[in-house]
């Protein structure tokens, strides 16, 4: 299918999404809470616009009250009906609000729904944020004869029998029109790519790379794409990533692990040292066992917390950050409940 006519039919079903949706007829037993979806893309915004929303729907068989809403961030805000319980047969709506202001590049937050049986639903939204005035994305890193708007592409977390892609703009340099073609590295590979077949002189495409998981273990599956343009293999590669969970959203017990870190902290200089840093707690207050599946950061910042870390119960790690400026942590792991969590990285 042409991704002209692909974004055709995507943005058409979009709008369908203001209406209801509907939910399998199938609910687990206990009343644990479905959502008619739990990402939702709003694609390329520009960050003067103001706020963009999507409205989730969530459906129970058995009546449960919504106890807390927690947005992640000071970007998000949640409405919803206040001292309104889901009941069965009706679905409930979470409308979660995004200001992209301050924002750039490419973007994903999320709002922590908890329920009054003790269990919680995260509900996450993205975006490609643009400066204001912006007409065409910004095109800041280099694969020889491209230009990309991102160095890599992460896909974020699944649980299993969950889908995602992301998408890249791409920008072909040369003055003639090229034959293109994106494929993943691994013949075995779980992402899949979607990219126009040629790409005219000086025009700006985008590659999209979706992913689906079926569970297993926890785990960070990564991947690079090898790109063709003319035919010929570009230098350098495209990396990609994914964290898979092997336990379905929400699922928790007394053994399940539990990440806690602070939402923001700030880094002072110390007396022998002109690089600001500080020291963090990450801990896992849980029953069972935590694996960091995934520490990312941005803003030049640098941590001590590695992929693959293992807390035990009821354990905590110190992670040291340093860095010049602002920025950000973002952690994966094998927490049920909330496996992403940021940090907001500020100086004194």
């Amino acid at each position: 299918m042409p991704l002209a006519l692909f974004h055709i039919i995507f943005f058409l079903l979009s709008l369908l999404g203001t209406v209801p949706p509907a939910f399998g007829r199938d609910m687990p037993d206990g009343g644990r809470v479905e959502a008619s979806s739990t990402f939702h893309d709003f694609g390329r915004i520009n960050e003067g616009e103001g706020e963009v929303s999507h409205v989730f729907y969530l459906r129970s068989a058995d009546p449960v009250q919504v106890s807390m809403v927690r947005p992640s961030c000071s970007c998000i805000r949640v409405k919803y009906p206040v001292g309104e319980g889901i009941v069965p047969g009706k679905a409930y709506p979470v409308e979660v609000f995004f200001s992209p202001e301050g924002a750039s590049g490419r973007v994903e937050r999320n709002a922590e729904v908890f329920f009054g049986d003790g269990s919680s639903l995260v509900l996450s939204v993205g975006a490609e944020v643009t400066a204001p005035g912006e007409r065409a994305p910004s095109l800041p890193y280099s694969l020889s004869t491209l230009r990309l708007s991102a160095p890599s592409m992460s896909l974020g977390f699944l649980f299993p029998g969950e889908s995602r892609e992301v998408y890249l703009h791409i920008k072909n340099t040369l003055p003639s029109t090229q034959s293109l073609r994106v494929i993943p590295s691994d013949p075995g590979s779980p992402f899949t790519v979607l990219c126009p077949s040629s790409l005219g002189g000086g025009a700006i495409g985008e590659i999209l790379v979706s992913c689906s998981s079926s569970g297993g273990v926890d785990m960070k599956v990564t991947d690079s794409l090898i790109v063709y343009l003319g035919g010929k293999v570009l230098p350098g590669r495209i990396p990609v990533q994914a964290i898979f969970l092997s336990h379905p959203r929400g699922e928790k017990d007394c053994e399940s692990p539990s990440l806690v870190v602070p939402s923001r902290i700030t880094m002072k200089k110390g007396l022998f040292s002109r690089t600001p840093g500080a020291k963090v707690k990450v801990a896992n207050q849980g029953g069972g066992a935590l694996r960091i599946l995934s520490v990312e950061t941005s803003g030049g910042i640098e941590v001590s917390l590695e992929d693959g870390a293992m807390i035990p119960g009821g354990g905590a790690l110190e992670m040291t950050v340093r860095g010049k400026g602002k920025g950000t942590v973002a952690i994966y792991s094998s927490d049920p409940s909330r496996p992403y969590k940021e940090i907001e990285i500020n100086l004194q």
